[in-house]
């Protein structure tokens, strides 16, 4: 308890979608009807590394991976579906097909599209750029100068 105030806490499995969702629809239910607050802690395991410089074998074994990898919350929820007979292996594969390809061609067309200019960086964040902001873009556009051959032409212009 908090300053005599308490606050409602429901821990959940992150990896389970089903639950996931009973406890948000039980969260809004304590917010609205008794107007609290309401902490959902999501129990998870964060499979990939931390960045692309991080080797998580460094730091956990192959078998702990493999069994977080089981509880894998899409693998989950789809090992369900099927067992409810709501989703099929042939489902699947139509619906991934269909979404590679729509993800293919979106790619095609954003490539023909032109880069937005370099100044959209930071003129979307304040009205007025600051100084200190200002100065970070200068910064970008010498380093663009300095190293041409790293940057696709296009880019290269807007220095």
């Amino acid at each position: 308890m908090l300053f005599g105030y308490h606050m409602h806490v429901i821990r959940v499995d992150g990896n389970d979608v089903l639950a996931v969702y009973e406890a948000t629809r039980q969260a809004r239910k304590i917010a609205v009807e008794q107007n609290q607050p309401v902490l959902i802690e999501a129990m998870s395991y964060r499979l990939a590394a931390h960045s692309s410089s991080d080797d998580p074998s460094g730091y956990r074994s192959k078998d702990e991976e493999e069994v977080w990898r089981a509880k894998d919350p899409l693998l989950r929820l789809q090992k369900w579906l099927l067992k409810k007979q709501w989703w099929s292996e042939e489902e699947e594969a139509t619906q991934q097909e269909t979404l590679r390809r729509e993800v293919l061609e979106t790619m095609k067309r954003a490539e023909k599209r032109s880069s937005p200019p370099l100044e959209s960086l930071i003129s979307d964040v304040y009205a007025d750029v600051t100084p200190a902001l200002q100065r970070q873009f200068d910064q970008l556009k010498r380093h663009i100068r300095r190293y041409p051959d790293a940057y696709p032409a296009e880019q290269r212009r807007w220095t």
